[in-house]
This record gives C-alpha cells, sequence and structure tokens, in this order.
C-alpha cells in the first residue's frame, strides 16, 4: 500500500496546476492570445506529468499503443518503477501542442531571415522535432530526405497547417510548405544522428544494434537503418566523417538551443542586433565565459580587436544575426563557402536564399488521386506551353526571314539608286570638266596663235631685208590639211617640193601626179627648178655650185619644222633682248 504523503502532495500539485491552466486560459481569451492559451494546456499537462513522477509507481503509467495514424501524441515514455533509478525528462512529446482545440493556432515568431525565435519559435522546433518519432509522418528510412515519399510530407505540412500561423510578410504563402520541411529535414537528420550514437556503439554486433531499438521506432525501418548503417560503404563514410569531425576544434555550447534563439536573446537583453562575431564569443564559451580552447581564445581576442576599431554592423533585433562578407568573423575565420554561411545557424545562405525567397518544394509525386489529376494537368499546361513555344520560334523565325529578305532588296534598290547617282554625277563632272579644258586650251591655243602671230609680224621686216618676205604667205588648199600628213594610216611625211625660176617668193600648193597622195609642193618661180634630194641644173651654167648650195638652202628654209624651230629661236632671242 502507497504513503498517504506523496499522494496528497501530488493530488496538491494537480490541483495548482489545474488552477493555473484556467487562470492562462481566461487571459489569453482576454488579450487574444493564442501562445498563452497553449501554456495552458501545458499548465494541464504538468499536472498529471507531475502526479506520475512524484508517485513512481508502474500502475499509474500506462504505456498507450501507437494508433493506426500513428500520431507522436500517442506515445508516452515509460516511467522507471524503482525510486533508486535516476529520473530522467524522457523524450519529448509535446502533447500540449497535439491536443490544441481544432479553433486555435499558434503564431510562430520569426525574425527577417525566416529563423524561429522567441518561445514560440523554440516551441514550434521542438514539437516539429516530434514528427521524428511517428512512422506514418516521418519515416526513418529512406534515409535521404529527398527520398522520402512527399505524401509523408503533405501529411506533416497539413499537422503544421492545422495548429500554426506563419507570418506571410515574412515567408510568402507559396513558400511555406518548402521552409517547413527544410526544417523538418534537418530535425530528421539529426534524430537518426542521435540514435547512431545511442545505438551504433564502436565493434557492436548488428544483432546487438537490431536488440537496442526504441519503443517509438517502428521495428521495420529501425531494421533498415541498421543494415544501412553496416553496409561497407557506408562504414567508408562513416570513417571519412569521423576523420574529418577531428579537425573541428570549436564545439559549440549552446546546446539544444540554436545560434538565432540565442542571438534573440542576446539583442532582447542589449537592445540591438547582434552580430555573428558577437555570438561566435558567446556560444563558443563556457557559462562562466571562458573560451573552450586556446584557439578559440585567440580567435575571440582577433575579432574583439577588429571590432573595437570600428568595424561592427548595426541593425535592427528582428533584423537576425547581422553579418557581412568582410565582417569580422569573416576576417578572422575566413570567406565563406557555397551553400551555407557559418555563424547563423539554420536558414541564411550566401546568395541570400533563406527561407523568404526559397522556391515551392518538388519531390517524388503523390499517388493519390488527386495529385495524379493535378501531375496531369501540369504536364497538359506543359505540352501547351511548349506547343505555344514551337509556334511562337516558328513565327519569329518566319519574321526575320522575311524581315531579312525585306532589308536585302532595300540595299539591293539603295545601292542601284547610289550607283545611278553616283554616275550621273561622275558623268556631269567629267562633262565639266571637258569644257572647261576645252575652254582653257582654245584660250591658250589663241594667246600661243596670237603672240606667234604677233612674234611673226615682228620678224617681217627683218626677213624681208633678207629677200624671204613671201616665205610665209601660204595659199590656202582647196583639200584638207590632214591629207599632207597621212597617207593610209602612216606616220607624217615631208612635203616634197619643186624649186622654178621665177622669183623669190615662195607658193605652196596641193598637186596631184605623179608625185603620189597627198604631197605638198612648193613652187618657186625661178629658172631653175629641182626637187629635194634630186637637182636638175642646165650643164650650160658656170655656177652650179651656188645653185646646188642655193636650192640646198631653199629646202631647208622651206621645211616647215626648219621654219618652226628657226622662229621659236628668233622669239626666245627677241624676248631676251626686250628683257
Amino acid at each position: 500500500m502507497y504513503a498517504i504523503g506523496p499522494f496528497m502532495i501530488g493530488i496538491g500539485v494537480m490541483c495548482y496546476s489545474h488552477r493555473l491552466y484556467w487562470i492562462t486560459k481566461q487571459a489569453g481569451e482576454g488579450q487574444g492570445s493564442g501562445l498563452m492559451k497553449a501554456n495552458a494546456w501545458h499548465h494541464r499537462a504538468d499536472a498529471v506529468s507531475s502526479v506520475v513522477a512524484l508517485i513512481g509507481v508502474d500502475d499509474l503509467v500506462h504505456e498507450t499503443p501507437v494508433s493506426s495514424n500513428g500520431r507522436a501524441e500517442d506515445v508516452v515514455q515509460e516511467t522507471p518503477a524503482s525510486s533508486n533509478v535516476r529520473k530522467t525528462r524522457g523524450t519529448t512529446l509535446m502533447t500540449r501542442i497535439w491536443s490544441l482545440p481544432a479553433n486555435l493556432k499558434i503564431e510562430c515568431e520569426l525574425n527577417v531571415r525566416g529563423q524561429p525565435i522567441g518561445e514560440s519559435g523554440q516551441t514550434f522546433t521542438r514539437w516539429l522535432g516530434t514528427f521524428c518519432l511517428s512512422h506514418a509522418l516521418c519515416p526513418l528510412v529512406p534515409v535521404a530526405w529527398t527520398r522520402v515519399p512527399q505524401k509523408n510530407k503533405l501529411d506533416c505540412w497539413i499537422e503544421i497547417e492545422k495548429r500554426w500561423i506563419i507570418d506571410p510578410e515574412i515567408i510568402q504563402p507559396a513558400n511555406q510548405m518548402s521552409w517547413a520541411l527544410h526544417l523538418l529535414g534537418e530535425l530528421r537528420r539529426n534524430r537518426r544522428t542521435k540514435l547512431k550514437k545511442k545505438c551504433y556503439l564502436p565493434n557492436a554486433l548488428k544483432e546487438e544494434v537490431i536488440g537496442k531499438i526504441p519503443r517509438w521506432a517502428d521495428e521495420q525501418d529501425y531494421a533498415a537503418l541498421v543494415d544501412y548503417w553496416f553496409l561497407p560503404s557506408t562504414k567508408t563514410l562513416i570513417d571519412k566523417n569521423k576523420s574529418s569531425r577531428g579537425f573541428q576544434k570549436d564545439i559549440a555550447r549552446s546546446g539544444p538551443i540554436s545560434f538565432a534563439q540565442t542571438a534573440d536573446k542576446m539583442a532582447k537583453e542589449s537592445g540591438q542586433a547582434v552580430e555573428r562575431a558577437t555570438l561566435f564569443a558567446k556560444v563558443y564559451s563556457t557559462k562562466d565565459g571562458a573560451p573552450v580552447s586556446t584557439a578559440v581564445k585567440e580567435k575571440i581576442d582577433k575579432m574583439t580587436a577588429i571590432l573595437n576599431n570600428g568595424c561592427t554592423l548595426h541593425g535592427e533585433r528582428r533584423d537576425g544575426i547581422l553579418w557581412a562578407k568582410d565582417d569580422a568573423f569573416a576576417q578572422v575565420i575566413g570567406a565563406e563557402r557555397s551553400g551555407r554561411v557559418r555563424g547563423v545557424g539554420f536558414g541564411p545562405t550566401p546568395s541570400g536564399r533563406s527561407g523568404s525567397n526559397l522556391p515551392c518544394y518538388t519531390s517524388t509525386p503523390l499517388s493519390s488521386t488527386e495529385t495524379a489529376n493535378r501531375m496531369t494537368s501540369l504536364e497538359n499546361s506543359h505540352q501547351s506551353l511548349r506547343d505555344e513555344l514551337a509556334q511562337s520560334e516558328q513565327r519569329h523565325k518566319e519574321e526575320v526571314a522575311e524581315i531579312h529578305a525585306k532589308h536585302k532588296e532595300e540595299i539591293a534598290e539603295a545601292l542601284a539608286e547610289a550607283k545611278r547617282q553616283s554616275d550621273a554625277q561622275h558623268k556631269e563632272q567629267l562633262d565639266e570638266a571637258k569644257r572647261q579644258f576645252d575652254a582653257q586650251h582654245r584660250v591658250q591655243m589663241e594667246d600661243m596663235m596670237s603672240s606667234l602671230k604677233a612674234a611673226l609680224d615682228h620678224l617681217s621686216p627683218d626677213l624681208s631685208t633678207l629677200g624671204y618676205s613671201g616665205l610665209f604667205k601660204v595659199k590656202a588648199d582647196k583639200h584638207s590639211a590632214r591629207a599632207c600628213f597621212q597617207h593610209h594610216g602612216s606616220s607624217p611625211r615631208t612635203p616634197i617640193y619643186e624649186i622654178e625660176q621665177a622669183s623669190n617668193s615662195l607658193i605652196m600648193r596641193y598637186e596631184m601626179g605623179s608625185f603620189g597622195y597627198g604631197e605638198m609642193r612648193l613652187i618657186d618661180f625661178s629658172k631653175f627648178c629641182c626637187k629635194v634630194g634630186i637637182c636638175e641644173l642646165p650643164f650650160h651654167s658656170r655656177r652650179s655650185w651656188w645653185n646646188v648650195s642655193r636650192n640646198k638652202i631653199y629646202s631647208l628654209i622651206c621645211n616647215p619644222w626648219t621654219a618652226a624651230s628657226v622662229s621659236f629661236a628668233l622669239i626666245i632671242m627677241l624676248i631676251h633682248n626686250m628683257v
């Protein structure tokens, strides 16, 4: 028979907790706070737990079998019967959240980076971890979270949506499911890590590990997980991870409290946001403020020196943990690697892709009819979009070809028009140049003829004194002067002269006869006659040598080229004398 004292104490604690339940509930209803209403249910659950803990008997604790839906609130940790065994807090069940009424929801407090903070944020994270205790919601296998059936994930999101309100201004409604399931995946991995650390001891046999199955675990899932642990590839990966873990000397001392929760608590105390260098000094130190190692102390000292030099960041409390690529933490620890930001906890990434802007979650399709229909409609929509895209590309190609042909025609027309204009302009320029050249040449010839005539007029008296007054009197020929120079396309010919005894005057004429086509003759009326190069002299003449010489001199003087040369020389001499 059990003692009356502990029983009465348990009854008193139960009554006290029940009274707190009604007080908290009324205050929550008066202020409209969902969190206070949830705490009221927490006090009622503590009343029952206090009775069980104080009495410490098996009769008051019954292991409730897991229902078909596998909800975590149906799983209860068994309390040891002996009072000599040290009592632990057991597995976190969060029954007060699971038993919330259907019309009651709790608002999850978040910072601007989408990290749960405050009391409600911590409660949300702890309650989300209880999903890992249910095989129906979050099974232990498959190992990869991306391979967990989508139906399980959708069921998890339905349970979350029933009980929690996520700020749509921080995390868009389309991204809330992705954000929550991403956090659940991290908690599931941590749960398996703790389970492996507890059950998978070094050098333990497979049967021994299987025999250590927790009460909340599903036998089939746990056996499959143990099989995975004993695979050769998994053992190789375990050894590699242990070796890599050995290089990490800095171990945080924040425990189950996240970095975001710790930073939020520090921000409440200081009244401003905390940057990760300050948070590093907090979480890597013991309760009395001493760094966990000498290396950590050196890093903290360097960060503190940089912060004291003015390299600090400023922000509001809801901004979360402040960080930058060149802050004090980065200058000491080093640049960030791709995929995550050190020292800020779950959520933020170097590219800025946090929970507030993650894309909608996608994974393996559901097996339900609704999801299949939705997938079919999406495929049809995708196919229609592809058809529209193909048609648009075809229209674009046709338009481009048409524009190209039109552009080619325009270029050809422009080139032809430019050529016509250029030819017309060139022809006009040539005609104008020819007219100018002809006019200039005509003027030059007129000037030259005038000068030559003046020079000849000036020389006429001198030539008259020498007996050559009729040397330049030329009789016009009725035939073309060109005939004197061309003979069937041949070069200009030297005229043939005939001198007769008459006077010293010479008359140029054109005669047809034995002289051939185009021959020009100068006739001197004297009693002597000869041809150029062939002299016919009377044999009775006493002065035959003089006649021959005179005829040759006449022939030379009567040559047009000689006359022109002599005239030109005389003109030069006269100009020289005048100057």
